[in-house]
């Protein structure tokens, strides 16, 4: 009997000191080789620095010669093309036979014009523009300031303000070192846009008239009793 018991606790015991597994032993699994990814950045479209390129913004790539404002009105700012048939000679800017478009406005941000930007006539440049106001008869030479394309020159296209003149500049000088741009104003403006490297001329003119503000409105009195 006690040879028995003792059989029975040196099973056990072995049992405690190595278990029997009913399957393989468990092995970790070597770890996977890391795979090296390079990010690819694509460089932003390089801007168009070319005569086309300042000019589409402004004429979206028309083929005709267009005189181009930009209008502020009470709700909203718009951009509007004239069609226009400039002549090649004139006599000077009060010729009346320079052809003209009418602009009414309640204010006028940037006047100017869009040449061809294809086909035959297309501008080789550089371009020169000389701009007069006509009021009356008589012509005044005006000093512009462009506003578009506001980083570069094109023969294709400009938008301008007027820039005021000092009638006497040793007066001005001292207050005004430099003319400011002023605002597009009722009067009839003409325009000669000579290009050097094609020896063309371009006469053609604007007559603008600027609508009065509107006026404010007004409160209403309740009525008494």
């Amino acid at each position: 009997m006690a040879a028995a018991v003792w059989t029975v606790a040196a099973l056990v015991g072995l049992a405690i000191l190595k278990p029997w597994g009913t399957g393989s032993p468990r092995t970790t699994p070597a770890p996977r080789p890391v795979t090296s990814v390079a990010a690819v950045v694509t460089p932003a479209p390089t801007e168009d620095r070319s005569a086309d390129g300042l000019a589409a913004p402004i004429c979206l790539g028309t083929g005709a010669w267009r005189v181009a404002t930009l209008e502020r009105w009470p709700t909203q700012d718009v951009r509007v093309w004239r069609a226009i048939e400039p002549i090649q000679t004139a006599g000077g800017p009060t010729d009346p036979s320079i052809p003209s478009v009418p602009i009414v406005a309640v204010e006028l941000t940037g006047l100017g014009w869009c040449a061809p930007s294809y086909g035959p006539d297309v501008p080789v440049g550089p371009v020169t523009v000389s701009a007069w106001s006509v009021t009356g008869g008589v012509a005044t030479e005006l000093a512009l300031r462009q506003v578009r394309p506001a980083d570069g020159t094109t023969p294709i296209a400009a938008l301008y303000l007027p820039l005021t003149r000092c009638p006497e500049p040793t007066v001005c000088i001292p207050l005004l070192p430099a003319p400011v741009p002023g605002s597009w104003t009722t009067s009839r403006v003409v325009f000669r846009w000579i290009d050097g490297g094609a020896g063309r001329t371009a006469w053609f003119a604007a007559e603008i008239q600027i609508l009065p503000p509107a006026p404010a409105p007004s409160e209403e009195v309740p009525a008494g009793p």
